[in-house]
């Protein structure tokens, strides 16, 4: 196993050491972002054929704050037409595309009745559920060259541009069913008057 660390340039080129910097963008409250920058180029070196088995990445206190749904895409495949994903081979491909799998699935909360039936939001965009809802993760249907879509990328589930309510809508239910349906997997934090309690 590998360790990641993150280590920032001066002005004047030499390294600095985690303890000069990091406190700054805990101050700044950048620290999300630098976690998910440090997820996606770690997912990119692996994807590379690193020898690397695992890795270990220290997340911040900040990133598990987010108050979002979340995930990233771990993996992207060509998907010729005729190809399948999924249980059941419930997504057949009916053109040349790619496929963005997602550790995410009915062991975390995502109801396997959204198979084929709902949508991701990756870097911002939405796009659907292709397959079924398995235990660990979902497949999404990228489009043909893949739509700029990035291992590492955040995959959104639940929050701004998807809401629970449009999840629990496509399910013919209510939201508080969706976001109770959370699993122990999913980490919760608990806020009183818009502060952490």
């Amino acid at each position: 196993m590998a360790e990641v660390l993150v280590r920032m340039r001066s002005e004047e080129k030499s390294l600095l050491p985690p303890g000069e910097f990091l406190p700054v963008f805990e101050h700044y409250r950048m620290m999300p972002q630098l976690d998910r920058w440090v997820v996606r180029t770690a997912a990119r070196f692996l994807g590379r054929g690193s020898k690397v088995p695992r890795l270990a990445i220290n997340l911040s206190g900040q990133t598990l704050e987010d108050p979002d749904f979340a995930s990233y895409v771990a993996e992207l495949k060509s998907c010729e037409p005729g190809e399948s994903a999924g249980y059941g081979r419930r997504f057949v491909a009916e053109r040349d595309t790619v496929l963005a799998t997602v550790p995410i699935g009915y062991g975390d909360g995502v109801r396997r009745a959204l198979t084929n039936r709902a949508d991701v939001l990756l870097a911002g965009r939405r796009f659907p559920i292709a397959g079924t809802v398995s235990m660990d993760n979902i497949t999404v249907d990228v489009g043909p060259g893949g739509g700029g879509i990035g291992r590492g990328d955040e995959a959104l589930l639940i929050g701004p541009g998807l809401a629970a309510e449009e999840m629990a809508e496509r399910l013919q239910t209510i939201n508080y069913e969706i976001t109770c349906g959370l699993t122990p997997r999913v980490v919760r934090r608990y806020h009183r008057d818009g502060e952490p309690a």
